[in-house]
């Protein structure tokens, strides 16, 4: 745990290469991290809000510390700004994560990258600062069509990169630890947050580099977003329940989902007014929450998906457009599915994702697991699920 992730600490060489620096107040999750008491340990314009309510420092909190520092590479300031330092905290502690894209520009997808690395809860922060540079590679990738490899600082044995220094060479790569996290037991969501990632750039790099490309190249993604939001065709892969690969479509107000070599056309009803996907799931969900309380309420069924906007998984980044397209791509081959909102259920241990359950129930946890491998679901997106508007997240989830 560094505890001092800031702008100051990031220095550049000639090459361009970008180095974190003082680890001076670094310490391993073993070590003891208390202070004398009112000390406060790193910089207060780039601490996690818990930092000051007197919790310890944790990875979560350098996670925080790392979007703040995006967000100033996107914008040119820092996240939260006051008259005096006391101003700045409240800002920490009470206001939302603010929105690079109102300032310069950037994507949604970008938005909500930020929001979730400068969550007010740790727990709804990325899982690890890595996790934070996919998802903001991600976004990058989504909206300009280029790759992470088209953002990289080139040498200059690139011709096209004009320098001064003709004897510039290009930056080292450094080893990147290897770690491994075995799927979770006893949780809600079988797509996050142990879904196998999407497979990394045949070359590993840092994440500094990528912090430090995003200044470099934001003039020219600039122009690649203004194309890409303008797109009247937008096509991006997903994944459903058994991993198959599906596509979603939409071209002219007409989506078009694929599952293997099944396709569905889902044409919304005529209307003058742009349809709110976000106010799309809510209604869903409100539909289908009577029918759950009357007919799967202290029954177990199979959960099928869970999603949340801005999750990177897939090779993409999620929003309430994709979400509500495999809603429906899972009712066209189930015939009958539900969606919930985790935060109106006791049982799921996040409030804020969209969880898609089978309306048929099962006798036993091991009723509705046989089920999904009948399916040819592996354990990764398919489990068995406990549905009760009074019991905790305890023993209602039963994974293989």
């Amino acid at each position: 745990v560094h505890r001092d992730v800031k702008p100051a600490n990031v220095e550049l060489t000639t090459t361009g290469f970008p180095y974190l620096l003082d680890f001076g107040l670094a310490v391993t999750d073993n070590e003891p991290r208390m202070t004398s008491a009112g000390m406060f340990v790193g910089s207060q314009a780039y601490a996690a809000p818990e930092r000051f309510e007197g919790d310890a420092a944790t990875a979560a909190g350098d996670v925080y510390s790392l979007a703040c520092l995006l967000y100033e590479l996107l914008t040119g300031h820092p996240p939260f700004r006051g008259a005096s330092l006391g101003e700045m905290l409240k800002q920490h502690l009470t206001a939302p994560p603010p929105r690079p894209s109102t300032e310069s520009a950037v994507s949604a997808a970008m938005d909500a990258v930020i929001a979730r690395g400068m969550a007010k809860n740790p727990r709804d922060r990325y899982p690890s600062c890595g996790a934070l540079a996919a998802a903001a590679r991600g976004a990058i990738d989504d909206e300009s069509g280029s790759t992470y490899s088209d953002t990289v600082i080139r040498s200059t044995s690139d011709p096209s990169m004009p320098t001064s220094e003709a004897s510039r060479t290009p930056y080292p790569t450094l080893p990147v630890p290897q770690v491994s996290r075995p799927p979770a037991t006893g949780m809600s969501n079988p797509s996050y947050p142990y879904a196998p990632p999407p497979a990394p750039p045949a070359r590993r790099r840092s994440l500094l580099p990528v912090l430090a490309a995003v200044a470099v190249v934001l003039a020219a993604v600039t122009a690649l977003l203004t194309y890409s939001i303008w797109e009247k065709t937008v096509s991006h892969p997903v994944t459903v329940a058994n991993s198959a690969p599906a596509t979603v479509t939409t071209t002219n107000g007409t989506t078009v989902v694929t599952v293997n070599t099944s396709t569905v056309t889902v044409t919304p009803t005529p209307t003058t007014v742009a349809a709110d996907p976000a106010a799309a799931l809510e209604a869903r969900a409100a539909a289908d929450k009577p029918f759950v309380l009357a007919n799967l309420n202290n029954q177990w069924v199979a959960q099928l998906s869970t999603k949340y906007p801005g999750l990177y998984a897939d090779g993409r980044t999620w929003d309430d457009d994709a979400i509500m397209a495999e809603v429906t791509a899972l009712g066209q081959r189930f015939g009958d599915v539900r969606l919930l909102y985790t935060g109106d259920w006791p049982v799921f241990d996040q409030t804020t994702d969209w969880v898609t359950v089978t309306a048929q129930t099962f006798t036993t946890a091991d009723d509705a697991i046989t089920w999904c491998q009948a399916q040819g679901f592996d354990g990764d997106h398919c489990l068995a699920k406990f549905i009760s508007n009074t019991a905790g997240p305890d023993g209602t989830t039963k994974t293989y």
